[in-house]
């Protein structure tokens, strides 16, 4: 998603317990190295949006800890 003209934002769901970030600066040619996020998440998707009028951005994703997870429990609270 770009969140400001020529910066994109990538999330993506992993098995790792939390949601991945990677930034782009150049209007998506290259990308840093995907990081956690604070977000604990099971492996559904997340989705991304950006709120009108602001600079903000809204995110919603299926919260799990990891008993949670390791129960097989990966669609668990929408946050």
């Amino acid at each position: 998603m770009e969140v400001q003209a020529g910066r994109f934002l990538a999330l993506m769901r992993t098995r790792m317990g939390r949601l991945y970030q990677s930034w782009s600066s150049d209007d998506g040619a290259t990308w840093t190295d995907a990081t956690p996020t604070e977000l604990a998440s099971s492996p559904a998707p997340a989705a991304l949006a950006k709120i009108p009028g602001t600079n903000d951005l809204l995110v919603s994703w299926n919260q799990v800890n990891i008993t949670e997870s390791r129960r097989g429990f990966w669609r668990s609270r929408l946050s």
